[in-house]
């Protein structure tokens, strides 16, 4: 459940529900969650997640490996920020 009326920590600007993708990581376990429920201050764009929803990614992120399937599989390339910028 998602707080409404709620004022952004940072900038006391106004929130709205939004969605996101959130990754998730749980020991060496990464997982992509799409649509994962969030306020987003209109004012300076941070996100909040709602205990609930955390709560709920954990055990996403804790199941993995139990759940099945995924829906979708994500080949990403890997750079180490010290090889350009060092």
């Amino acid at each position: 459940m998602m707080i409404k009326g709620y004022n952004c920590y940072y900038c006391g600007g106004s929130t709205a529900p939004d969605e996101i993708n959130y990754e998730a990581c749980w020991g060496e376990q990464r997982i992509l969650i799409q649509d994962a429920p969030v306020l987003r201050c209109e004012r300076c764009h941070e996100i909040f997640l709602a205990p609930d929803v955390l709560d709920i990614i954990k055990k996403i992120a804790q199941e993995e490996p139990k759940i099945g399937e995924p829906e979708l599989i994500i080949r990403m390339p890997v750079r180490s920020y010290q090889v350009y910028y060092t």
